[in-house]
């Protein structure tokens, strides 16, 4: 839908050089597409079976733990009861692959946020994951992106809790697991809920193809083309168009201009 919507593309928040939305969007989307990887990697450590391990030292019964695992859809048994009973790494493993996940929809929140502001107007947030200001009628705020940062910087504390809690307990059963199976089952959930909210806020966002590629057009985004056309069409060795084209640069700001033509 966007892979030629023109829009600036920026490194250490400074306009750098002109992009597409399209490619910036499909960046993010191999990012998602890694997580998933990741997640579907914890699951298969999660994924086995732990019957008959009792407190740690298995069982006298004469149970079958290979047609548990068939009938329950386990990828295979644990081996060792003690490990089965004391190893949470599997749930450390969960939570870190979330943290991951949330760390990127925060770093995309973190673009987006700017962007809806009058002074870039390049996005719109929809009316249904906005809020007004409470004395400034003329505000239109990115709540629910402030929110899904705010999320992601508490599942990243969720994961030092859980390594905390985790550290220090002896191999085997202890009560710590239980309280950390148990808190760890409503981080996974509170990143379930904030995904759903994420993929409406990206499916309802309006972009003003129009903002975008005005303001990619400035703060001399278009410098490093200049630049290597002196390379590629003028034989000039990079280091040399570089200060080319840094003078013009500040000569066009002596000027007043914000661009660079060829003029």
């Amino acid at each position: 839908k966007h892979f030629d919507t023109i829009m600036p593309g920026f490194t250490h928040t400074q306009p750098a050089q002109p992009t597409l939305f399209g490619h910036y969007l499909l960046g993010l989307s191999d990012m998602f597409e890694e997580d998933i990887s990741r997640l579907k990697n914890a699951y298969e450590h999660t994924n086995c079976n732990p019957l008959g391990a009792v407190a740690f030292a298995g069982t006298g019964f004469p149970i079958s733990r290979t047609r548990t695992s068939e009938l329950m859809c386990f990828r295979k048994e644990v081996e060792n009861a003690n490990k089965a009973v004391g190893d949470f790494s599997y749930l450390l493993e969960t939570i870190f692959s979330l943290v991951i996940i949330m760390n990127n929809v925060s770093r995309f929140v973190a673009d987006l946020i700017p962007w809806t502001s009058t002074i870039y107007g390049m996005i719109e947030i929809d009316d249904s994951f906005a809020c007004t200001s409470s004395i400034m009628p003329q505000k239109k705020n990115p709540f629910t992106a402030e929110t899904l940062r705010s999320t992601a910087g508490a599942i990243t504390g969720s994961l030092m809790q859980g390594i905390n809690i985790t550290k220090g307990i002896p191999l085997g059963f202890n009560f710590d697991l239980l309280c950390f199976g148990a808190w760890s089952i409503d981080q996974i959930d509170q990143v379930y809920k904030s995904l759903r909210v994420f993929r409406g806020l990206v499916e309802n966002i309006i972009v003003h193809k129009e903002a975008m590629e005005q303001l990619a057009m400035k703060g001399f985004s278009t410098a490093t083309e200049f630049a290597d056309r002196l390379v590629s069409n003028h034989g000039v060795n990079f280091r040399t168009a570089h200060g080319i084209i840094a003078g013009a640069v500040r000569l066009a700001i002596e000027r007043g201009d914000d661009t660079l033509t060829k003029e």
